[in-house]
């Protein structure tokens, strides 16, 4: 393969997996945002289980668990592919 035409595919993929590098960014903000969303914004907790019965609340707990549960799975994996592309960024200086 000539010279030129190694050049011009590394080009390519390198623009491809930045792009792909891109979307997996907005697709992981997305979730991140729509997990925030789905918890009640704007009451207190005292406000959301005043008027709940036990089952309620025993159905509320569960809901939480769950959202929390995606949560923690959501930074898994963005820490995962921070390790992946850029570990320094994790790394804690002291100053």
């Amino acid at each position: 393969m000539p010279c030129g035409s190694c050049s011009s595919e590394n080009r390519h993929l390198h623009d491809s997996n930045e792009e792909l590098n891109a979307q997996l960014l907005h697709q992981c903000i997305g979730e991140g945002k729509s997990l925030l969303e789905g918890s009640s914004a704007g009451q207190s907790l005292a406000q959301e289980l005043e008027h709940l019965t036990k089952e309620e609340l025993l159905a509320q707990l569960k809901m939480e668990r769950d959202v929390n549960f995606r949560l923690k799975q959501y930074v898994d994996r963005i820490i995962i592919t921070i390790l992946e592309k850029n570990p320094s960024l994790l790394e804690i200086t002291v100053r």
